[in-house]
Protein backbone atom coordinates (compact mmCIF):
# COMPACT_ATOMS: atom_id res chain seq x y z
CA UNK A 1 0.00 0.00 0.00
CA UNK A 2 2.94 2.57 1.03
CA UNK A 3 4.44 1.83 -2.36
CA UNK A 4 1.92 3.01 -4.40
CA UNK A 5 2.06 6.43 -2.62
CA UNK A 6 4.39 9.04 -4.79
CA UNK A 7 7.65 10.01 -3.07
CA UNK A 8 6.22 13.38 -1.48
CA UNK A 9 3.61 11.45 0.05
CA UNK A 10 5.77 9.15 1.64
CA UNK A 11 7.99 11.75 3.02
CA UNK A 12 5.06 13.70 4.65
CA UNK A 13 4.31 10.96 6.03
CA UNK A 14 7.40 10.07 7.58
CA UNK A 15 8.07 13.64 8.61
CA UNK A 16 4.16 13.30 10.30
CA UNK A 17 5.03 10.51 12.24
CA UNK A 18 8.53 11.50 12.99
CA UNK A 19 6.67 15.08 14.67
CA UNK A 20 4.47 12.65 16.19
CA UNK A 21 6.78 11.11 17.85
CA UNK A 22 8.95 13.77 18.88
CA UNK A 23 5.65 15.84 20.24
CA UNK A 24 4.87 12.50 21.96
CA UNK A 25 8.32 12.12 23.86
CA UNK A 26 8.44 16.09 24.70
CA UNK A 27 4.96 15.74 26.08
CA UNK A 28 5.76 12.96 27.96
CA UNK A 29 8.85 14.51 28.96
CA UNK A 30 7.28 17.99 30.24
CA UNK A 31 4.46 16.40 32.43
CA UNK A 32 7.26 13.97 33.82
CA UNK A 33 9.39 17.84 34.72
CA UNK A 34 5.90 19.62 35.50
CA UNK A 35 4.60 16.96 37.95
CA UNK A 36 8.36 17.39 39.70
CA UNK A 37 8.19 21.57 39.94
CA UNK A 38 4.65 20.36 41.61
CA UNK A 39 5.82 18.46 43.75
CA UNK A 40 8.75 20.25 44.90
CA UNK A 41 6.47 23.46 45.27
CA UNK A 42 3.88 21.58 47.24
CA UNK A 43 6.61 19.90 49.47
CA UNK A 44 8.42 23.87 49.64
CA UNK A 45 4.51 25.18 50.76
CA UNK A 46 3.97 22.20 52.75
CA UNK A 47 7.23 22.38 54.97
CA UNK A 48 6.75 26.58 55.11
CA UNK A 49 3.11 25.63 56.74
CA UNK A 50 4.80 22.62 58.81
CA UNK A 51 7.53 25.21 60.24
CA UNK A 52 4.59 28.04 60.79
CA UNK A 53 2.79 25.38 63.42
CA UNK A 54 6.30 24.65 65.09
CA UNK A 55 6.90 28.16 65.81
CA UNK A 56 3.48 28.82 67.24
CA UNK A 57 3.52 25.40 69.12
CA UNK A 58 6.56 26.89 70.43
CA UNK A 59 5.53 29.91 71.03
CA UNK A 60 2.33 29.11 73.04
CA UNK A 61 4.29 26.06 74.97
CA UNK A 62 6.84 29.31 75.98
CA UNK A 63 3.75 31.65 76.78
CA UNK A 64 2.36 28.82 78.88
CA UNK A 65 5.39 27.96 80.86
CA UNK A 66 5.79 31.72 81.31
CA UNK A 67 2.23 32.23 82.83
CA UNK A 68 2.98 28.96 84.87
CA UNK A 69 6.24 30.23 86.36
CA UNK A 70 4.28 33.34 87.18
CA UNK A 71 1.83 31.51 89.15
CA UNK A 72 4.11 28.83 90.86
CA UNK A 73 6.45 31.83 92.23
CA UNK A 74 3.72 33.60 93.93
CA UNK A 75 4.33 33.38 97.70
CA UNK A 76 0.99 33.57 98.53
CA UNK A 77 0.15 31.07 95.61
CA UNK A 78 3.01 28.56 97.09
CA UNK A 79 1.40 28.88 101.01
CA UNK A 80 -2.59 28.10 100.11
CA UNK A 81 -1.29 25.55 97.57
CA UNK A 82 0.56 23.98 100.44
CA UNK A 83 -2.02 24.11 102.64
CA UNK A 84 -4.57 23.18 99.88
CA UNK A 85 -6.95 25.63 99.82
CA UNK A 86 -8.50 25.13 97.11
CA UNK A 87 -11.00 27.81 97.49
CA UNK A 88 -8.70 30.01 97.97
CA UNK A 89 -6.68 29.81 94.48
CA UNK A 90 -9.99 29.22 92.65
CA UNK A 91 -11.63 32.78 94.06
CA UNK A 92 -7.67 34.39 93.42
CA UNK A 93 -7.29 32.89 89.43
CA UNK A 94 -10.90 31.91 88.44
CA UNK A 95 -11.66 35.79 87.45
CA UNK A 96 -8.02 36.05 85.84
CA UNK A 97 -9.03 32.65 83.87
CA UNK A 98 -11.90 33.48 82.19
CA UNK A 99 -10.51 36.19 80.35
CA UNK A 100 -7.93 33.94 79.35
CA UNK A 101 -10.01 31.54 78.01
CA UNK A 102 -12.40 34.14 76.58
CA UNK A 103 -9.75 36.25 74.82
CA UNK A 104 -6.35 33.89 74.45
CA UNK A 105 -8.22 30.27 73.95
CA UNK A 106 -6.35 29.08 76.66
CA UNK A 107 -8.41 25.90 77.18
CA UNK A 108 -7.21 24.32 80.71
CA UNK A 109 -5.53 25.96 83.53
CA UNK A 110 -4.82 23.55 86.45
CA UNK A 111 -3.42 22.64 89.91
CA UNK A 112 -1.59 19.18 89.75
CA UNK A 113 -0.48 17.49 93.12
CA UNK A 114 2.47 14.53 92.99
CA UNK A 115 2.16 12.44 90.64
CA UNK A 116 -0.48 14.18 88.81
CA UNK A 117 -3.43 14.56 91.07
CA UNK A 118 -6.05 17.61 90.04
CA UNK A 119 -6.06 19.35 92.35
CA UNK A 120 -7.59 22.13 90.91
CA UNK A 121 -9.23 22.74 87.41
CA UNK A 122 -10.15 26.55 86.96
CA UNK A 123 -11.87 24.90 83.40
CA UNK A 124 -14.00 22.69 85.86
CA UNK A 125 -13.65 23.74 89.53
CA UNK A 126 -16.19 20.86 90.55
CA UNK A 127 -13.93 18.55 89.14
CA UNK A 128 -10.73 16.96 91.00
CA UNK A 129 -8.64 14.34 92.91
CA UNK A 130 -8.86 12.06 90.05
CA UNK A 131 -5.32 11.06 89.02
CA UNK A 132 -4.11 11.60 85.79
CA UNK A 133 -0.48 10.10 85.76
CA UNK A 134 -1.43 7.49 83.24
CA UNK A 135 -2.32 10.30 80.14
CA UNK A 136 -0.86 13.37 81.74
CA UNK A 137 2.89 12.45 80.84
CA UNK A 138 4.36 15.89 81.14
CA UNK A 139 3.03 16.66 84.53
CA UNK A 140 4.49 13.46 85.80
CA UNK A 141 7.81 14.24 85.05
CA UNK A 142 7.90 18.04 86.11
CA UNK A 143 6.62 16.42 89.33
CA UNK A 144 9.46 13.33 88.86
CA UNK A 145 12.11 16.29 87.58
CA UNK A 146 11.00 19.27 89.59
CA UNK A 147 12.15 21.22 86.43
CA UNK A 148 9.41 22.92 83.74
CA UNK A 149 7.78 21.45 80.97
CA UNK A 150 6.50 22.25 78.20
CA UNK A 151 5.11 20.73 74.85
CA UNK A 152 2.29 18.99 72.87
CA UNK A 153 0.96 16.50 74.74
CA UNK A 154 -3.02 14.64 73.63
CA UNK A 155 -5.45 14.14 76.71
CA UNK A 156 -9.18 13.37 77.35
CA UNK A 157 -9.66 16.60 75.56
CA UNK A 158 -7.43 16.29 72.32
CA UNK A 159 -4.28 17.76 71.63
CA UNK A 160 -2.94 21.22 73.34
CA UNK A 161 0.41 22.56 74.26
CA UNK A 162 0.91 22.98 78.01
CA UNK A 163 3.48 24.51 80.20
CA UNK A 164 4.00 23.41 83.06
CA UNK A 165 5.95 24.77 86.34
CA UNK A 166 6.16 23.08 89.80
CA UNK A 167 5.07 24.73 92.63
CA UNK A 168 7.73 24.92 95.64
CA UNK A 169 7.13 25.92 99.57
CA UNK A 170 9.68 25.63 101.98
CA UNK A 171 12.03 23.63 99.99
Amino acid sequence: MLKDFPLWAKIMLAMGVSIEIVGSVLTFSNMRTLEEVINKAEKKELDGHVRAISVSIAARGSISEALSALVANMPQVQEKFAAGDRPFLANLFLPGYKVLAHDYDVEQFQFHTPPAISFLRLHKPEKFGDDLSSFRRTVVNTNETRKPVRGLEGGVAGLGVRGIVPVFNGG
